[in-house]
């Protein structure tokens, strides 16, 4: 969820990030739990999405519709 980043710019530069050989090493990527967000709207900016990250956060629990459109399981 880099700063100032949309989704489609995480997908688009994700390949720096997996091109690391430490990226593997880390247990979220071993389990399969790697997720893109757009940072903007549910992080990196102090607004009442900051609430709707929960459904990031735990999947399942909560729903407020930005599945695909906000994150998504890469």
């Amino acid at each position: 969820m880099p700063c100032g980043w949309g989704i489609e710019k995480n997908r688009a530069e994700i390949k720096h990030v997996l091109s690391n050989p430490a990226w593997r090493s880390l247990r979220a990527v071993q389990n399969g739990d790697l997720y893109i967000t757009d940072g903007n709207h549910f992080f990196n900016r102090p607004s009442p999405r900051v609430v709707e990250s929960a459904e990031i956060l735990h999947p399942g629990l909560v729903h407020f519709g930005y599945l695909s459109k906000g994150w998504g399981k890469y």
